[in-house]
């Protein structure tokens, strides 16, 4: 049989540990709809690499640090995803049974610093390390906010 040390389960950096999603839609006066979806999730793991031939096989990309493929960020707040994204919908009833929706969209409406990915490699060609190793590379999508219609008949 294949040694078990090649089956060995390690993380991937699709992994995630907690998600928290809170939606919501409210109806209010005149017409107007608001609905809200907030995402709260810790850090996924980075892939790393020694960045040197340490394994002598002249390729760097087998190379891990401690024999661990990825490493998770920090545990501090500042590294979980936190997202709330807003719609505002106001309908204008058009008669005959059509109606017009306004509606307003803003995604990451607190405009949070949410990293997207990571510097993984520990060490430059010549052995020195990396200042930038662990450091954000990366950023999902600031605030962005939309205008749309939409006609129902």
């Amino acid at each position: 049989g294949a040694a078990p040390q090649f089956y060995t389960m390690q993380r991937i950096s699709g992994d995630e540990e907690h998600r928290f999603v809170l939606s919501g839609i409210w109806a209010f006066p005149f017409g107007l709809r608001l609905s809200t979806i907030t995402t709260v999730a810790s850090p996924r793991p980075y892939r790393t690499r020694l960045g040197v031939d340490t394994n002598k096989n002249g390729f760097v990309q087998d190379d891990w640090i401690d024999g661990k493929r990825y490493r998770v960020p920090g545990d501090a707040w500042r590294y979980w995803y936190r997202m709330v994204d807003l719609r505002l919908t106001k309908a204008i009833d058009l008669g005959r049974g059509a109606r017009l929706s306004v509606i307003v969209e803003g995604f990451n409406v607190f405009n949070t610093e949410n990293f997207a990915g990571y510097f993984g490699v520990q060490k430059s060609n010549n052995g020195a390390l990396r200042a930038d190793f662990g450091s954000p590379s990366a950023l999902f999508a600031t605030r962005q906010v939309q205008l749309g219609t939409r006609l129902e008949f």
